[in-house]
């Protein structure tokens, strides 16, 4: 939703003629008025109920500010200022009172505009319509910290930024979700063509697929962590100053905070780290991962390869976990999992009920008090529980730290930008490299690369090579290796990068719509032509290796501007005769022509088809030639005009072998 109802809106007319508008000079659009209480009943009477009983249950209120305020804006209690800080509020306040009212189904709003008590009525926030660059994760990672402590429990960004430029990367988009998991609300959004965690390589998607994982696995701890702050106030989120606000060196680490009573996270927030430096407050801490034991205050160098970010456990820290991780917090297991971190004694309440209802007001939860001593021995008592809600006879696994070694030996990955700039990281301990090893780089055909200087932290080592593509021709994955030679022993270390879509074209245009993908243009006799007019073919360099395999296929961004048509062409080279599969997506027209004949046109969005008949493709070079079109007043999806396109086996899989080259 948005508070605006434009003049032209069918709804327009009758909500003006009962006085639920705001009223504002006739250059702009009304606001509905949420200040008048009969507004608000109305607005979910008619406007919201009628969504509810079709199965809507979260309502995103989005530009609440409401985002553009006219001076001259009058409301039921006055002048715009009388409204205009509460706007948002009241907006929730509709919702919630109308669905309290109906249901007793718990209420969940997003809003982008927050003022002081609209938590009361169900409402998260998200940090609004942010930039996806690693500055602004930084930023958003301190931002977390101040909105928790002012008492706003539930709240999250855009995780991998919502505008989407060259800066952004997997690596980005890693790092922004693993500490996604540990905010109170974990989502996705942004204006990228493809935002699912399989959108940005085969690598990425592995380290996604666990990060996901793990926020489910902690959902024990977590709901219990919220039920606490729901009773005391007490913010899951919580700054280093308020569990340590007599160490000053704990204060001054803005970037690093506690989740809950017992998890200290450290967001990694630049490009490349793999070496995080963590403070830990005095005390017994253990590394999450491996259960190492490490002496707290001091400063310690913390392993942050791109799997994961550094995450400790104070001692006495209990954290109830999934084994299986559920779908969603009603799911209730019979079996828990109680981490328990011997070294001081701790406690913990685990909170249950059902998920869904508001019967908790009444007392229909249960609580359950775990105990532990410094040795790690737990005990669990009954604490609170009510006939209205009771569970099963339950299974409790005790779980201590393993206190293995800190860290493994040798961590490899790679990072790579949307203009083919690859960053490549191996991480090793220095007592597990011998001294007379030597690293190198070995790279696929058609890239170049080099080593820089190893960087020495603590007791690892990070080496890192920078590659470069210096060929037209290639494929769309790439398999590449740290090589580490010692005596006459060698040891690699490979390691992959790629989107899997051919995304290096050619690209002419932009033709004036009238009718589409059918619109005629001199393109297609003669699609070989190096202009065409004032047009001529030309390459998106910046662009052409993109997270997401996704070709653009504008000059300058598209928002409020003509409707278009554009051309890409590229030369696909086989070493055989081959049949393959056509996967592709296209915006919101596209046609695609193999070799001068149409193999495929669609008038609709497609995304991620696999068409079901094979296309033969000769020996040597093929030809490709897409079509897109765009029919839209206002794209702004990230899917302005576009597609995504690859060659697949019957497993769909991208062929191997087959080379791409943006040549006519």
């Amino acid at each position: 939703q948005h508070p605006f109802i434009d003049r032209s809106s069918r709804e327009y007319a009758r909500l003006s003629s009962l006085g639920y508008l705001t009223q504002v000079p006739d250059s702009c659009r009304p606001t509905y008025d949420f200040s008048s209480e009969t507004a608000r009943a109305y607005w979910w009477d008619h406007e919201i109920r009628p969504l509810f009983d079709d199965g809507v249950r979260g309502y995103w209120t989005d530009m609440g500010e409401p985002e553009v305020d006219h001076p001259e804006t009058v409301t039921s209690v006055g002048s715009r200022e009388r409204a205009h800080n509460s706007y948002a509020l009241n907006w929730s306040k509709a919702l919630y009172e109308g669905q309290r009212r109906d249901s007793n189904e718990r209420l969940f709003i997003l809003g982008r505009a927050l003022s002081a008590g609209i938590q009361q009525y169900g409402t998260a926030h998200w940090s609004n319509d942010i930039e996806a660059a690693f500055e602004v994760l930084a930023d958003q990672v301190v931002q977390g910290q101040t909105v928790a402590l002012s008492g706003q429990l539930y709240w999250c960004t855009d995780i991998g930024g919502f505008i989407t430029l060259n800066g952004f990367s997997p690596e980005l988009y890693i790092r922004w979700l693993q500490w996604g998991v540990f905010c109170t609300l974990f989502r996705t959004h942004g204006t990228r063509p493809d935002n699912e965690p399989w959108s940005f390589g085969p690598e990425a998607e592995h380290i996604i697929k666990d990060t996901i994982l793990l926020r489910y696995t902690l959902l024990p701890y977590l709901y219990s962590c919220i039920w606490q702050a729901v009773r005391f106030g007490r913010p899951v989120v919580r700054a280093m100053a308020l569990d340590f606000a007599d160490d000053p060196d704990a204060v001054a680490e803005i970037t690093q905070y506690m989740f809950g009573p017992s998890l200290l996270v450290a967001p990694v927030v630049r490009e490349g780290e793999r070496i995080r430096r963590v403070y830990l407050p005095k005390g017994i801490w253990y590394d999450f991962y491996s259960g190492a034991r490490i002496e707290g205050g001091q400063y310690i160098d913390a392993l942050a390869p791109l799997s994961r970010i550094p995450v400790f456990v104070r001692a006495g820290g209990i954290v109830p976990i999934h084994e299986k991780p559920v779908k969603n917090a009603g799911d209730i297991p019979q079996d828990i999992t109680v981490c328990v971190y011997p070294g001081a004694e701790g406690r913990f309440v685990l909170y249950d009920d059902d998920g869904t209802s508001y019967d908790y007001e009444t007392g229909a939860y249960c609580e359950t008090r775990l105990r532990t001593d410094t040795d790690g021995q737990l005990t669990v008592e009954h604490l609170h529980g009510s006939d209205a809600f009771s569970l099963d006879l339950r299974t409790y696994t005790v779980r201590l730290p393993a206190g293995g070694p800190a860290e493994t030996a040798f961590c490899c990955d790679c990072n790579w930008r949307s203009n083919g700039t690859v960053t490549a990281h191996l991480v090793t301990q220095s007592s597990a490299l011998d001294p007379r090893a030597k690293i190198g780089i070995t790279v696929p055909d058609g890239w170049t690369g080099y080593l820089l200087e190893p960087e020495r932290r603590g007791r690892f080592v990070v080496h890192r090579a920078k590659l470069r593509p210096v060929s037209d021709y290639l494929p769309v994955r790439h398999q590449a290796a740290f090589t580490l030679r010692a005596g006459s022993s060698t040891r690699t270390f490979p390691f992959a990068f790629g989107s899997g879509f051919a995304s290096r074209f050619q690209i002419l245009g932009d033709f004036t719509y009238t009718d589409g993908i059918e619109t005629e243009t001199p393109v297609e006799p003669f699609p070989l032509r190096p202009f065409y007019g004032a047009l001529r073919w030309f390459r998106r360099y910046h662009d052409e290796f993109n997270a997401m395999g996704y070709v653009y296929c504008w000059r300058e961004k598209i928002e409020d501007g003509p409707r278009p048509v554009a051309y890409a062409a590229c030369s696909v080279f086989a070493d055989r005769d081959l049949e393959a599969y056509i996967e592709c997506s296209g915006d919101n027209e596209i046609r695609i022509w193999l070799n001068e004949q149409v193999v495929f046109s669609s008038r609709a969005i497609v995304l991620r088809q696999v068409l079901d008949t094979p296309v033969h493709l000769r020996k040597g070079k093929n030809s490709l030639l897409i079509k897109v079109a765009q029919n839209h007043p206002k794209p702004f999806s990230g899917r302005e005009l576009g597609f995504s396109f690859r060659f697949t086996d019957e497993h769909k899989n991208p062929v191997p072998d087959l080379i791409y080259a943006p040549v006519l």
